[in-house]
Parts: C-alpha cells; sequence; structure tokens
C-alpha cells in the first residue's frame, strides 16, 4: 500500500513540477507511536522517499533555487532541529550525497523535549493525568486541575 501511494506520489509531482522547484518540510524522523501533530516520518519512509526524489529530479542544495531549470528539482528541509534529524536523517542524506537545510533552535538544548512534546508525554504517554499543571501562558500561568483518578489516555485519544 505505501508503494501504490509512493507511485501516485511520483505521477502528481511529475506533472506538475516541470521546471520547478518543490521545497520539502520534514521535522522528525522516528519510529514514534504517539504523533498527534504528524510531524514524524519512519526511517524507511524517508529512505523511500529520497529514492522516489532522486529518480524523480535533482535534489539541490537551497542555494541554488534561483537558478533556473526544464526538469524538477527538490531542496530538503528540517525545522526544529529534532536530534533525530542528525542521528537518522543525516546519514541516510550523506549515503547518497543528498545535501538538506537544518533549521535549529536556538537556545534549545539538543535531546531535551519542546513544550509541545513535553505536553504530549503528559497527555498521550502517561497513564495518569498530574493532579495540578502550572504552564506559563504569556504574561501569566494558566492552573490546570485534574480530576482524581481520571485515566489520562482515553480522554486525551479522543481528541
Amino acid at each position: 500500500m505505501f508503494r501504490s501511494r509512493l507511485r501516485t506520489l511520483r505521477r502528481k509531482i511529475t506533472r506538475s513540477l516541470t521546471g520547478g522547484t518543490l521545497v520539502l518540510v520534514y521535522h522528525r524522523i522516528a519510529d514514534y507511536h504517539a504523533d498527534p501533530f504528524s510531524i514524524c516520518i519512519t526511517p524507511e519512509n524517508f529512505a523511500a522517499h529520497l529514492e522516489v526524489l532522486c529518480q524523480l529530479g535533482d535534489l539541490i542544495p537551497a542555494q541554488e533555487l534561483p537558478a533556473r531549470t526544464r526538469h524538477p528539482r527538490f531542496i530538503i528541509t528540517f525545522d526544529d532541529g529534532y536530534l533525530d534529524n542528525f542521528i537518522t536523517a543525516l546519514p541516510l542524506l550523506q549515503t547518497r550525497g543528498i545535501p538538506a537545510v537544518f533549521f535549529i533552535v536556538p537556545g534549545h538544548e539538543p535531546g531535551s523535549p519542546y513544550w509541545w512534546d513535553a505536553l504530549q508525554g503528559i497527555f498521550l504517554e502517561s497513564r495518569h493525568l498530574p493532579p495540578r499543571m502550572e504552564i506559563p501562558l504569556g504574561g501569566g500561568t494558566g492552573v490546570f486541575e485534574a480530576e482524581p483518578d481520571r485515566d489520562a489516555i482515553p480522554a486525551c485519544r479522543d481528541w
């Protein structure tokens, strides 16, 4: 089924991208069971993406974007500076000689969770909600009280 989706994607890209450049934005290259924002792609699927993209056109560095061309080109980017970009994606790119742009968040410690990852851990990966949460919101603090003995997973999975 995944291969048929790739063939469909290949046809769509080929028809719509003649002589243009498509910038692909990735966030995470990881096997992750809880992904409410759909920002993860497995390493196997990412490798398949690279294979198809190499067949369809040229994978170029971002500085070549202004140059005109008659055939499809692709620029690969990674947002947020997740550690798996370096550990998993970079070796896959390097073995194929594919350039990429990595957007790193200044001041963010590699491997530490972003606020949305921390909330995901609280709501989707723990069995019970903490009794009280205080979250900085703009100029103040939001205080959230959980119901005692409430199971976090069914409540949040319905979201």
